[in-house]
């Protein structure tokens, strides 16, 4: 994780959780068409 001046911002910690949140649904979306085939 990147840390911005010596410290973590909430907006950095924000944009850190929501690209987990995205890469969560992206590994969804590959992994269920391979379940429900």
């Amino acid at each position: 994780m990147p840390i911005v001046g010596g410290r973590r911002k909430p907006t950095l910690a924000k944009h850190v959780y929501a690209n987990l949140s995205f890469f969560q649904w992206a590994l969804a979306g590959c992994i269920w068409p391979v379940l429900i085939r």
